[in-house]
């Protein structure tokens, strides 16, 4: 694949997650009904701007984390690559943590990345509690060593950037551990992290596969899940619901009835699949397939974050439309995380 096309795969997933993210951040907690209300029959369909800008959630604040973390951790690499960015992503999650709690500027953390200097990062944007708890506690979450049994989507709708920093040629097996292992720092049930890992891949594969389907994609994601753990008890139940968004999104039937069928994407496995549905029935349509993430009475930034995360890998930053882009809070950091992720072209084996 050109180097070009790979970097605007790239920048299109991380920012098009927070497109994703930042419309359905102020729907989270609605009904369908209640969006129905305030926006009208076709729902909400354009950022709700406060301030100036259309706010961020949580879920983009532990993307940039992780973007940061994952590039801190590739350059201290000294060996065990999974070790190196696993400890990078933990610290850099429990000084996201300590800025929801703290105020300006951080001091209980010893030598924090230079995120800890952008004050909108301090902002509470509803954060999950599994992952306050965790990461406040001071324990190690780890597959072996459980934290919780939390299989809240946290956990998966902060980790595409782990998939974006790898080249093509890197097995994906490596991208599944280290976002599996990212997501067990906060959610100890197997559906919480296996997600994580399944979405990884699948982003690395769209950004650097040129012709490769979202369907075929999330497919070959999850055939890297079944070999990671082969052991896993519910790998079968998320391949079952991931396999009836597939069929959903080829069936003729409306997109909020699918999304009924498919969960409300507080759970993990609920939010994939939600992301899945969307992202396939949108493939090459950016709003289209956010607008339909969001609307529903569910985890709508989640969903939202997760759809633009797989469809942006697909389509690309420069087939986005502007309108979705120009009043995203942070949009510059944004850029700046998707440029270093678009350089790094980490090999890994």
């Amino acid at each position: 694949m050109d180097i070009s096309i790979r970097a605007d795969r790239v920048w299109g997933s991380l920012i098009g997650g927070a497109v994703g993210d930042s419309l359905g951040y102020p729907v989270e907690f609605d009904t369908l009904e209640d969006i129905y209300a305030k926006f009208g029959r076709k729902g909400i369909r354009s950022h709700v701007i406060i301030n100036g800008v259309a706010q961020i959630s949580d879920d983009t604040q532990m993307t940039i984390f992780t973007a940061d973390a994952i590039l801190q951790g590739l350059k201290n690499n000294s060996g065990d690559i999974v070790e190196s960015c696993v400890e990078c992503l933990r610290r850099g999650y429990q000084q996201w943590a300590a800025m929801q709690v703290e105020d300006y500027p951080l001091t209980s953390i010893d030598n924090p990345s230079l995120l800890s200097h952008v004050r909108e990062l301090y902002e509470n944007r509803e954060p999950g509690r599994a992952c306050i708890t965790a990461l406040l506690s001071g324990e190690k979450g780890s597959i072996k060593t459980p934290v919780n049994m939390s299989k809240g989507c946290g956990g998966v709708m902060r980790v595409a950037p782990i998939g974006l920093c790898f080249s093509a040629g890197t097995a994906p097996q490596l991208i599944g551990r280290i976002a599996a292992e990212a997501a067990a720092i906060t959610h100890g049930h197997e559906l919480g992290y296996i997600t994580a890992a399944a979405l990884a891949c699948a982003v690395h594969e769209l950004v650097n596969e040129e012709d490769t389907r979202v369907c075929d994609a999330i497919r070959h994601a999850l055939s890297v899940c079944k070999e990671l753990f082969p052991n896993g008890q519910h790998i079968e139940e998320l391949t079952a619901l991931i396999s009836k968004a597939i069929e959903l999104a080829q069936d003729d039937i409306s997109d909020a009835e699918a999304i009924m069928q498919l969960g409300e994407g507080w759970v993990a496995e609920e939010a994939l699949a939600i992301a899945v549905f969307c992202a396939i029935r949108y493939e090459n349509d950016m709003e289209g397939a956010v607008v339909a993430a969001v609307n529903h009475g569910g985890d709508s930034d989640s969903t939202g974050a997760i759809t633009g995360n797989i469809v942006g890998a697909r389509v690309g930053y420069n087939h986005m439309p502007l309108h979705l882009i120009k009043k995203l809070e942070l949009i510059e950091l944004l850029k700046v995380y998707a440029q270093k992720l678009s350089e790094q072209r980490y090999r890994g084996v």
